[in-house]
Formats: C-alpha cells, sequence, structure tokens
C-alpha cells in the first residue's frame, strides 16, 4: 500500500508450508518473506525488492519403467523407492532493481537488475537398476553436501513508437548480461546395494 505524505508504496508477502507429502512418506516445509518498495515519480518508477526462501522438501525422483512392458510398474503411485533421508535443504535469496523512465510521449527506457543465490544440500538413495523379474532395485547412496549457486543478470532497454514513411512502428532495443557460477564443495558417491523390493519395500 502507500505510505501516507511520500511518492512511496509498499508490500509485503509471506508463505508458511509445513504438511505432510503425497506420497507414503516426507515433509514439505519451507517459509517465504518478499518485501518491496517502489517509487513514484512524475515520469519515472523504480521498485526494489528482495525475497528470502528457507526449504526442506523431499528428493523425490519419481516411479521406475520397466522396460520390458513399456510402462511404469504396476505398484501404487504413492510408494517410494528411495529413503526417508532423500530430502533437499537449503536456502535462497533474490534482490531486483527495476527502473523505468518515460523520456517523452513515445520513448521509454528500462533497466532491470537482478541477483540470486541458493545454498542447499542434499541426501538421496537413488536407483541405477532394476530386475523385472523379481522387483529388485539397485540403489546407490549420493550427498551433495555446501552447493552454492549465484547469478547475476542485468538487462537495459530503449522501447519507441514511431511514425516512419507513414507508417507505425515499434523500436525495442537493448542489451543484456547474465553471469552464472555453481559451486559444489563436496560430492558423495556410495557403493551400489541391491536391498529393495519394490513389491515388499523395506525402508532404512
Amino acid at each position: 500500500g502507500p505510505i501516507e505524505g511520500t511518492q512511496l508504496a509498499y508490500r509485503l508477502t509471506g508463505e508458511v508450508q509445513d504438511e505432510d507429502y503425497w506420497r507414503n512418506f516426507g515433509k514439505e516445509r519451507s517459509t517465504f518473506i518478499a518485501p518491496s518498495l517502489t517509487w513514484f515519480g512524475d515520469n519515472a518508477t523504480v521498485t526494489m525488492l528482495y525475497s528470502h526462501r528457507d526449504y526442506k522438501t523431499p528428493f523425490d525422483r519419481g516411479t521406475i519403467f520397466d522396460l520390458t512392458t513399456k510402462q511404469p510398474v504396476n505398484v501404487d503411485r504413492k510408494i517410494r523407492f528411495d529413503e526417508p533421508f532423500n530430502i533437499t535443504d537449503g536456502q535462497s535469496d533474490l534482490v531486483q532493481l527495476n527502473a523505468e523512465y518515460h523520456l517523452n510521449s513515445q520513448w521509454t527506457a528500462r533497466f532491470d537488475y537482478s541477483y540470486s543465490q541458493d545454498k542447499y544440500s542434499d541426501n538421496q538413495a537413488r536407483v541405477t537398476a532394476y530386475d523385472a523379474t523379481t522387483g529388485t532395485l539397485t540403489r546407490r547412496v549420493d550427498a551433495t553436501q555446501g552447493s552454492t549457486q549465484r547469478m547475476h543478470a542485468t538487462r537495459a532497454d530503449l522501447q519507441g513508437n514511431v511514425d516512419i514513411a507513414g507508417f507505425y512502428n515499434e523500436i525495442l532495443g537493448g542489451v543484456s548480461y547474465e553471469y552464472y557460477d555453481l559451486l559444489r564443495t563436496d560430492m558423495i558417491r556410495c557403493k551400489k546395494a541391491k536391498d529393495f523390493n519394490i513389491y515388499n519395500p523395506v525402508y532404512g
């Protein structure tokens, strides 16, 4: 809403999630908050936005296909083939700056910048093979610890509406730049184990 006596307006968005996962085990947990502030001038608008999210969600790779039948395996779709420790745990942040300036009735300049960061770790029991005769899975326990993704993105545009030789034209020109960096400090890969039957699942 507007801030009385100023040319500013604010918005605050938030969400909390804490619910059971739709399959036979797991929890979806997350918190999200996103404040923003906008300045309105005579010919310009500038918005600053920040958002933060903490999340802890099942790392669920879904079902598997039987290559002999070319169909998903005949098991209740709610039955998972991994483990309760299959979880992605992390936090993400986003900062945005958006500016728009009307040069005149025909031309508008825009500038956008954003920075995002996602830090997370995950654990999973990954299916690597399936024995269609016995229903036995071969699985491998993997983990990614301390992963960080960062991205910078910038864009500047100039848009105009002009008549050229009696024809109406919409002209748009601009430049953009992106930088992405991914750091994975510790990736763990364990030995494979043939220890899980899809028709008689035992976890742990």
